[in-house]
This record gives C-alpha cells, structure tokens and sequence, in this order.
C-alpha cells in the first residue's frame, strides 16, 4: 500500500511521536533522535519562503498553540543552524 505524506506532515509526526516517547515513555534517547530527524527536514524546508505560513499553521494545529507562538519561538529555532558561527582555536 502506498501513501504519500508531504515533508512538513512527516517532520510533524515525527516532533509529535518525540514529544510523546519523552514525556510519557521516558526515552531520551529516542525522543532526540527522532526530534533530530525532523529538524533535518524542516530545516530544509524552511529555506522556502513559502514554506513558513503552512508550517506555522500545521504546528499550531497539531500542538495546539497559539500562531504566534510557533512563530515567534518555534520557527527560529530551525531557521539558527542555517546561520554560520565563528570561533577561534585556542
């Protein structure tokens, strides 16, 4: 049987299973591993402008946050490890 799934609702499902095997299974291990699975793609995704309104949307229903939220806290932390950090060697 063959589904297809769109890369915002597969990084979704993925954050919802993390924050589910976290809180009620207590697996630590596993909730960072699949929450870092869904960075990955929506890191990617948000490199498309158009991208933000449906993902800000789609959070904000699955999450049942306030727009807002998801914009101001939530988006930007996907948006930092596209930006490049300097540091020396000591």
């Amino acid at each position: 049987m063959e589904q297809e799934i769109s890369k915002i609702d597969a990084a979704i499902d993925q954050l919802g299973w993390a924050i589910r095997l976290f809180l009620d299974q207590k697996a630590y291990i596993a909730a960072i591993t699949l929450a870092g699975a869904a960075e990955e793609i929506l890191g990617k995704v948000l490199a498309e402008p158009s991208a933000h309104k449906i993902l800000k949307e789609k959070l904000a229903a699955e999450f049942e946050m306030d727009e807002k939220i998801v914009s101001d806290s939530i988006i930007p932390s996907f948006r930092l490890r596209e930006q490049s950090i300097k540091f020396t060697r000591l």
